[in-house]
C-alpha cells in the first residue's frame, strides 16, 4: 500500500512540473487525503486486539465488516456418526453499501492442521436456523445480524476459527475453541 501513496505522490509532483492548468490545489488535497486513509489502513492492520471474549476483532474503522465470534456449541452431526461445531457469530456492516455476511467475509475453521467442512447438527434437522440463512441476508450499512455455521469436527483437538474480509489475508476475528 505504501507504493500507492508513493506514486499518488509522484503524480502530484508530475502534474505541477507539467504546469498543468486547473486546480491543481484540489487535487494535491485529495491525494494527501488519500495517502492519509492509505496510513490509517496501514496502521489499522497490525493493531487487531483480543477481546474478552477469546475472540479477535479489528480495531480499524476502515474495515467493512465486523465479527465476532461468539460461544460454539457442540451437538451430533444428521448424517454420518461424527459431532459438529456450531460457531455463532455477529456481523457488523461498516461498509458504504449493503452486503451479505456470506459477500464481506471468508471463515475458516481448523482442527489438527486441516479445514473442517460445513455439516447439519440433529438439532437443525426440523429446518435451518434463521441465523444459518442469516449468512446470505443483505443488511444496511451500520446493521449488524447474527449469523451460524456448523462444521464436521476430526477429533478431540481444538478448533481455530478465522475470519478475514473476502480477498484479504487480514484475520479480523480469530478464536479457538476446545472440544467438549
Amino acid at each position: 500500500m505504501r507504493r500507492n501513496a508513493t506514486v499518488a505522490a509522484a503524480l502530484v509532483a508530475a502534474i505541477a512540473l507539467a504546469g498543468c492548468s486547473g486546480n491543481t490545489s484540489a487535487l494535491e488535497s485529495r491525494i494527501d487525503d488519500l495517502e492519509n486513509r492509505v496510513a490509517a489502513l496501514e496502521q489499522g492492520a497490525s493493531t487487531a486486539q483480543d477481546s474478552p471474549d477469546g475472540s479477535t476483532a479489528s480495531t480499524d474503522d476502515g474495515q467493512a465488516a465486523a465479527v465476532t465470534i461468539g460461544e460454539a456449541t457442540f451437538d451430533d452431526k444428521t448424517y454420518g456418526d461424527g459431532r459438529v461445531i456450531i460457531v455463532p457469530m455477529a456481523f457488523t456492516n461498516n461498509g458504504d453499501d449493503a452486503t451479505a455476511f456470506s459477500i464481506a467475509v471468508k471463515v475458516d475453521v481448523y482442527q489438527d492442521g486441516a479445514a473442517l467442512s460445513s455439516s447439519v447438527p440433529a438439532s437443525w434437522s426440523g429446518g435451518l436456523p434463521q441465523t444459518w440463512t442469516n449468512m446470505s441476508t443483505q443488511i444496511q450499512p451500520g446493521a449488524t445480524i447474527d449469523v451460524a455455521n456448523a462444521y464436521e469436527l476430526r477429533s478431540t483437538s481444538p478448533v481455530t476459527v478465522e475470519v478475514r474480509p473476502l480477498g484479504s489475508d487480514d484475520v479480523i476475528a480469530q478464536r479457538v475453541f476446545e472440544v467438549s
